[in-house]
């Protein structure tokens, strides 16, 4: 691309630009207060958990024109956990705008201007395009609590399962 083509691009992109510099700016201020090395921690924590839970839910992904990720294939069906991780897009849209309007009932999402549809989660009504998901309230309470504390139920299923696996391969 020639510089007329640069400065054009330039141009038309200033108020976009303008705002992800601010908020990078914001967000660096925020790692630096909380601490690099910390936030690296972190990081690694959470990746650490998100390879966790693909290996122990997810047997397979189904995708569209071989491009793009469509959704996961649960391989514990009867995990709750497992079943609310691997619900689509929409779907965890849906639970996340039914929680919301629980804590925040005069929220954007509480005026109706949002729903072309309803998800029933929990024992509520979320507005959304997505088809009808349900999560049991115990299940959602569950993972909102493993959200705060980093550990869930299946963590301590898996871990019982990596154990046994361990002890029997070391009587081998």
């Amino acid at each position: 691309m020639n510089e007329a083509g640069l400065q054009q691009i330039r141009r038309l992109n200033a108020a976009d630009q303008a705002l992800y510099d601010h908020f990078s700016r914001k967000f660096e201020a925020a790692v630096d207060r909380f601490g690099r090395r910390r936030m690296a921690a972190e990081v690694g924590r959470l990746r650490a958990k998100t390879a966790f839970y693909y290996r122990y839910c997810v047997g397979d992904t189904v995708t569209a024109n071989n491009s793009q990720i469509v959704r996961f294939v649960n391989t514990r069906k009867y995990n709750a956990v497992c079943r609310f991780l691997t619900n689509s897009e929409l779907s965890l849209t849906a639970f996340l705008r039914a929680e919301q309007l629980k804590r925040h009932p005069g929220s954007v999402y509480g005026n109706g201007t949002a729903a072309t549809g309803v998800a029933s989660i929990g024992g509520s009504t979320a507005a959304s395009s997505a088809s009808s998901v349900s999560v049991p309230d115990s299940s959602a309470a569950s993972l909102a609590s493993s959200m705060t504390t980093g550990s869930t139920s299946a963590d301590a299923a898996a871990g019982e399962s990596s154990k046994a696996a361990a002890d029997s391969s070391s009587h081998r």
